[in-house]
């Protein structure tokens, strides 16, 4: 067995680790350092403004990432890679560097050597605002290398484990836990996104870590029993019985995390119980206000005032807390954040929309439901072209800006919104509208 490799903030990774030393980390892959060097003189010559990142590789995406890092150069991370979303967001003279990208072989390798440590980097994340527009969040250098600290001081004891993934790194959580916190750690990363569960069953050793959602750990039926693994769990509620299976079949709970990319990680729990607390990260404080939205300051924002998130809490005398609900319309549909604000406006912008209430519904999964009024033109294209093909042009127009998995499945079109006796509409009478099967 091999020593295990020292921990480096992400300024040191590229100076301070040798060939031989990202070898084990990528499980084989003997060009990553060179890879890199090269990227950096790239990146030196053409000198974009900002550098967007999509590949699907974690070792080809953290050579990017290093690379423009130690170019000075600001990373972005799109919330979607749809299309339409991309740009959105995207100015001319963007490079973006996608699963197709290749450095010309004209350009020759840097000395990593000679370079000091990267003191200054920003990230930018992209994430659904409470409006539904596209929201750019940024991270600093400091900011990640005191999340990724914080977890290898609560999870870094085990010497060198592999490092599975059920989720991409194209948002904070599978970025820290899947890529920079293993990659700063020096534990053995897969670079790929597994795919199915027999890959776990078949190539995971006992101690290996297992970054995963909620959506994916409730379909482990593929598998009877597995290595004994230690898990990490975020983007939605957990809920108690699947955190029970994961322990029969993969040796463990899970650890649970709470957080969102605007606040990075803010408390962790396993469930033992169905009405297990949530204990917050030992750098965050945290207190609630008269209507007990959860309140933080914390090391991974900007500034040192208090945050005020959409989560309602239970503060506890012991510091720890019982998380009840959310107050915005932000919502995680398979893990994927995504606004029903935004859902409703690119609907009623549409022709054949007058308007559009989306709700979550939750059956064996939680989807994405639409109520709308059609306009005129889109009473004659229903007529016209039939429910089905109907709802699969809408859909499709969807598709433009959101990822498959979170566009509605389930339709209802009616004359007029349904109100109470306040002329309010509560999400009970939209609910109500599904309540027979389609």
């Amino acid at each position: 067995m091999s020593l295990p490799l020292p921990f480096l903030t992400l300024g040191h990774l590229l100076s301070h680790r040798s060939e031989a030393d990202w070898n084990l980390i990528f499980l084989a892959n003997d060009s990553f350092k060179k890879d890199c060097a090269r990227l950096y003189t790239y990146l030196t010559t053409i000198t974009p403004p900002r550098v967007i990142l999509l590949q699907s590789d974690r070792a080809s995406f953290l050579a990017a990432l290093l690379g423009a890092f130690h170019n000075g150069l600001p990373v972005i991370i799109p919330h979607s890679q749809a299309p339409s979303a991309l740009q959105e967001i995207l100015p001319p003279g963007d490079l973006i560097m996608d699963d197709t990208f290749e450095v010309p072989d004209s350009y020759k390798e840097a000395d990593f050597t000679r370079f000091a440590e990267v003191k200054t980097a920003t990230l930018w994340l992209y994430t659904s605002g409470s409006t539904g527009a596209p929201k750019a969040i940024t991270k600093t250098l400091q900011q990640l290398d005191a999340e990724i600290m914080t977890l290898n001081q609560l999870w870094g004891k085990t010497p060198c484990p592999a490092v599975w993934s059920t989720v991409p790194h194209h948002h904070i959580y599978g970025l820290l836990f899947s890529l920079l916190w293993p990659a700063c750690a020096g534990y053995k990363i897969n670079p790929h996104t597994v795919q199915f569960w027999e890959e776990i069953a078949n190539n995971a050793a006992d101690q290996d870590f297992l970054i995963s959602s909620p959506a994916h750990l409730s379909r482990m039926a593929a598998i009877q029993t597995g290595p004994r693994l230690r898990i990490f769990s975020s983007g939605a509620p957990l809920s108690f019985e699947n955190a029970q299976n994961c322990q029969a079949i993969l040796g463990s709970l899970p650890y649970e995390i709470l957080g969102s990319t605007e606040t990075g990680g803010i408390a962790y729990r396993q469930q033992k119980n169905p009405d297990q607390i949530w204990t917050p990260f030992s750098s965050i404080l945290i207190k609630s206000n008269e209507v007990q939205n959860l309140l933080l300051k914390s090391p991974y924002l900007i500034d040192n005032h208090y945050y005020q998130t959409e989560d309602r809490i239970e503060l506890l005398e012991t510091g720890q807390f019982r998380l009840l609900s959310r107050a915005d319309r932000i919502v995680k549909i398979e893990g994927k954040r995504v606004s029903l604000n935004d859902i409703e406006q690119r609907l009623t912008n549409l022709k054949w929309i007058d308007t559009a209430i989306a709700c979550t519904l939750s059956h064996k999964r939680t989807e994405t439901a639409i109520v709308a009024v059609l306009s005129e033109e889109g009473k004659t294209a229903y007529t016209t072209l039939g429910k089905v093909k109907f709802i699969r042009q809408l859909r499709t127009e969807l598709y433009q800006y959101l990822e498959q998995v979170v566009v509605p499945r389930r339709w209802r079109f009616v004359n007029e919104i349904p109100t109470d006796s306040r002329g309010k509409t509560p999400i009970s009478l939209i609910e109500s509208l599904f309540v027979k099967k389609d």
